[in-house]
Formats: structure tokens, C-alpha cells, sequence
């Protein structure tokens, strides 16, 4: 008989549960295999990218394999990126594709039929605007806007032309989060009154091998064009393009990043977009040039229950220790559920009997990320299951607690006019503040 300690066990799944941050790089959080077979040349998709760094670079090594998409067209910004693309490209056997620094040039082929934005935040919902006016299908990285104003922009402008726009929040399309999902909403885990969600992040060091490894050289990129809508300023290698996400003016931080994965699920399994306050307090790394904290505690009140986001030191716990990396919860009166990326759902306490989830409850499955998207791009009547109105409710909620930190007050929230009430100076932070000529109209 073997008596091995049960913490073997605790340790093994608490690693997993902290490397399934990394799934996703590999297609495996998107429920992702490249198809089988050959897909007959005038039924593929006529796909162009938008940006081939970081979650950019790992779409493409994704589609690359995938023979249902044409890869006609490269944008990026940074000449020694739009070479490696073209390279790997050509390395998995597909034709070289048209290479772009202005993305109008590649909005304006008819040769395209959608487009992939896997920017810098700041440039996610600009890009996509324009993408869907000008007919193209649209697969654009959470966060799906770096503003409110100009998101709800973008949930317009996508009903109007009538475009199949996928927000990268593919969690929506991981086993895991669905089925916790479906348990939260089959009413098993009795009345919730409170959900969590955390992220414990890796501290940034600006001047370690990895950032001086990212850093862009000055002449091989458009810095004007990196700016975009956000305003002038002297080239910051530490922006490109190691630590943008931690400088407001083109990123949020954590918050925006994990947190809308995180709270993107709690939203969708307890059926509500929009919060009524939210107050927020952090901590910014020490002696750093980074503006965006590491640390923040979110709390939200929600009709009927509260949601926390928490990053940093203070973190949730699963009663199994497990999930030390990321994850979210729901505290219900008869139990507790527990998921993260790469673990299903944990229940407690272990004495719960699951119930079959009934046929009403059930999610639809059409695949991955991709799958769902592309099929929805065949079959104009159906919906993505990260559809853009969606994505907009979890970047909004994030969003929101961004702003509260820096203003360091409560803010209350009225979600049907988008704006805070009686707060003028929280309500400027949403708003869309272009720098010519990188406007949307």
C-alpha cells in the first residue's frame, strides 16, 4: 500500500493549474486542432492579421496549419516582426502574403473577407470599426476597446453592417468554463450572492533578458503609427514592446488583460452585464516607470450579488490550494464551485452530488474559438459565442474598476446611459479621445 503524502497530488495539480496560463499559446485553450483534410479553395476564409506580435504571432502559428483560412496579408508595424511572420508563413508551406504598415490598405482589398487585430489595446476597437464598415468579419483581442465610448461604438457599428465580430475572450469556448458555467446557471449551487475572480501576476523587471529581448529598434518601426490614437510622446522602447499594457494611455493593466477573461466568465454564468458601483484600490510597483498597478482589489455591486477581482498578494483560495495562479469562484449557499485554465470545475464540499445539467441549460458547442467564429461567418443567422455586445459588457466592467482606482473613490454606474452618475471627471475617463488623424470617423 502506497501513503504517499496527499499534498503529491495538491502539488501536482496546484503546477498544472499555474501553467495553464500557457495553454492558450499553445491552441489548447481555445479547444483548438487545425482541421483535417483540404478545404476546397473557394470555400476558405480570406484572412488578414493586424498585428503579429505576442497574441498576434500566436494566431498565426495556429492558422498557419489550419487549410480552412487563406492567409493574404501581413499588417504590422515593426519591420522585423512582419518579416518573421512572412517567414514562418512560408515555413508551413503557404504563399507569401501582402505585406502592410497602413491597415486602411488592407481594409480597402477585396481580396480580404475578414481580419484578425491583435494590437496593442489602444488600437483594438479603431481598427475594428473600420474593419466592419468596410465589410470584413473581424476576430479582435480582449480587451475588445480601450475606452467605453469607443466600444459601444464598435456594438453598433457591427449590428449596422451586419459583421461577425469575435472577441478573443476564447475561455467562452474552453470545456472547463462552460461547464461551470451550466452548473451555475442549472441552480445547483443554491443562491450566490458572491463570485471572485483573481490573477496572481508576474512582476515585470524592464531591464531583465526577456524585455531587452522585446524591445523594438527605433528604425524598424512607424512610432507615430504605434502611438495611433494615443497621444504623441518620444519612442519608449519599454512600450514596444515589452510593458505597454502597464502605461495608461495603451493599456490597463492586469485588469484588462486576466481580469476580462476572469470576469468575462462570472458575468456570463450569473446572466448580468451591468454593475451599479464599484470602488477599487491598488499598488504600483516600486521605483518603475510603469503608471499601472500590479496590485488591485475590485469590488463591484451587482443586482442581487457582489463580484471582486483581486491581483496581486491577496488572492482567492480553493479549499485544495490549488489554483494559486488565476481562477474564479462562486460562493453559493449549497456550494462552492472552483475552475481555472486547465482544471474542471472543483466542487466543494466533496460531499456534492452534481446533477445532470438539464438540455435547456446546456451551452451550444460549435468547437473552438475559431470553429465558432468561422461557422458563424458561414451561416449568417448564427451568433459568436464572444459576439462583440458581449465583449464589450466584460471590457466595460474591467474598465471600470481601472477608473475607480485612479480616482479613488466609489463610483456608482448607470448601465443603461453608459455613464457614471454625477461624476464628471470619472465620466472624461471614458470617453474617446483621439489624436488626429488616428480618429474613427
Amino acid at each position: 500500500m502506497n501513503d504517499r503524502p496527499s499534498m503529491d497530488r495538491r502539488d501536482f495539480l496546484r503546477r498544472t493549474a499555474a501553467t495553464g496560463m500557457t495553454l492558450g499559446l499553445g491552441g489548447s485553450l481555445w479547444g483548438y486542432r487545425p482541421a483535417r483534410g483540404q478545404e476546397a479553395a473557394n470555400e476558405r476564409l480570406n484572412l488578414a492579421f493586424i498585428g503579429v506580435g505576442g497574441m498576434g504571432g500566436s494566431h498565426l502559428s495556429n492558422l498557419s496549419k489550419d487549410k480552412r483560412f487563406e492567409i493574404t496579408g501581413i499588417c504590422e508595424l515593426d519591420a522585423r516582426r512582419r518579416a518573421m511572420a512572412v517567414d514562418r508563413l512560408k515555413a508551413a508551406g503557404r504563399a507569401e502574403p501582402q505585406t502592410h504598415i497602413d491597415y486602411k490598405e488592407v481594409l480597402a482589398r477585396k481580396d480580404v473577407d475578414a481580419v484578425l487585430v491583435a494590437t496593442p489595446d489602444h488600437w483594438h476597437a479603431t481598427i475594428a470599426i473600420h474593419a466592419v464598415r468596410a465589410g470584413k468579419d473581424v476576430y479582435v483581442e480582449k480587451p475588445m476597446s480601450h475606452d467605453v465610448e469607443e466600444g459601444r461604438i464598435l456594438v453598433n457599428e457591427a449590428k449596422k453592417y451586419g459583421r461577425k465580430v469575435q472577441v478573443g475572450t476564447q475561455q467562452r469556448s474552453d470545456r472547463n468554463f462552460r461547464k461551470a458555467v451550466e452548473i451555475v446557471r442549472s441552480g445547483q449551487l443554491g443562491e450566490i450572492k458572491k463570485v471572485r475572480g483573481w490573477k496572481n501576476p508576474r512582476m515585470l523587471n524592464l531591464t531583465d533578458a526577456g524585455a531587452i529581448k522585446n524591445r523594438a529598434q527605433q528604425a524598424d518601426i512607424d512610432w507615430d503609427r504605434w502611438l495611433g490614437p494615443s497621444p504623441l510622446i518620444p519612442f519608449d522602447y519599454n512600450r514596444a514592446h515589452y510593458a505597454w499594457r502597464y502605461f495608461w494611455d495603451q493599456g490597463g493593466g492586469l485588469m484588462t488583460d486576466w481580469g476580462v477573461h476572469m470576469i468575462d466568465i462570472l458575468q456570463w454564468a450569473m446572466r448580468s452585464e451591468k454593475p451599479l458601483s464599484v470602488e477599487a484600490t491598488g499598488t504600483r510597483a516600486e521605483n518603475s516607470p510603469m503608471e499601472v498597478p500590479y496590485e488591485i482589489e475590485a469590488h463591484y455591486e451587482f443586482p442581487g450579488f457582489g463580484l471582486a477581482w483581486l491581483q496581486g498578494k491577496k488572492i482567492e483560495r480553493d479549499p485544495d490550494d490549488i489554483m494559486t495562479d488565476h481562477g474564479i469562484a462562486f460562493i453559493g449557499s449549497e456550494a462552492q464551485l472552483y475552475v481555472c485554465r486547465g482544471q474542471m470545475p472543483k466542487i466543494f464540499p466533496d460531499t456534492f452530488k452534481e446533477q445532470p445539467i438539464p438540455d435547456a441549460v446546456k451551452l451550444p458547442v460549435r468547437g473552438s474559438h475559431y470553429d465558432d467564429w468561422l461557422a458563424c461567418i458561414k451561416d449568417r443567422t448564427l451568433t459568436p459565442v464572444a459576439e462583440c455586445a458581449m465583449g464589450h459588457t466584460s471590457t466595460t466592467t474591467a474598465n471600470l474598476g481601472n477608473v475607480a482606482y485612479r480616482t479613488g473613490r466609489k463610483l456608482k454606474w448607470d448601465g443603461e446611459a453608459e455613464k457614471f452618475v454625477g461624476d464628471d471627471a470619472a465620466n472624461e475617463m471614458i470617453k474617446h479621445k483621439p489624436r488626429k488623424p488616428y480618429t474613427i470617423d
